[in-house]
């Protein structure tokens, strides 16, 4: 009786490895097709998502605003600065448009020494523009002011924020402030 050998032979394994050929280059395949609709999905809506979640923050700081010694609201169409308190602590908050980008400065007040931190807070805009709301005493209403001078005219009721962005979308938000 002659003894069988154990083991494959050439042709199996070679259907074996032309079949995990074929599922590996679909599952590649697959892959690069799922990133290529979630970058797609994604890259136009983050600009967006930025600029609201910074409009948001905005708002709260301007709620938490407060009046500070030395320290005054102003305000003109491309930036504006107010005093704000939180976490036990009374800062100075810029928002700033320069470059293509909604920039955030602030700085303790308490720390003359502190430099401040700034960064970028929203990508990706076109054009932006702030207006104060407040009262006008030649007209006798309320009105939008394109600057605001916190020393003869206080603080403002109310700030707007008009932006596009790059890719067209048009935002206004209207934040009010705490008096």
């Amino acid at each position: 009786m002659r003894r069988r050998r154990r083991g494959f032979t050439f042709i199996e394994v070679l259907v074996v490895v032309a079949l995990f050929a074929v599922i590996g280059v679909s599952l590649f395949q697959s892959f690069t097709m799922g990133l290529k609709v979630w970058r797609r999905a994604s890259g136009p809506n983050f600009a967006y998502r930025k600029a609201v979640l910074s409009l948001e923050r905005m708002a709260m700081e301007l709620r938490q605003s407060r009046p500070y010694p030395n320290t005054t609201f102003s305000g003109d169409g491309r930036e504006f600065s107010f005093a704000a308190v939180a976490q036990g602590k009374a800062y100075n908050a810029t928002y700033a448009y320069r470059g293509n980008a909604l920039w955030r400065n602030t700085k303790v007040l308490s720390a003359p020494w502190d430099p401040g931190e700034e960064r970028e807070a929203a990508p990706g805009i076109a054009d932006l523009e702030f207006s104060y709301y407040g009262y006008d005493l030649p007209s006798h209403s309320y009105i939008f002011f394109d600057d605001w001078d916190g020393q003869t005219q206080g603080r403002p009721m109310a700030v707007r924020v008009m932006l596009d962005l790059e890719d067209g979308t048009h935002l206004e938000k209207i934040m009010h402030v705490t008096m």
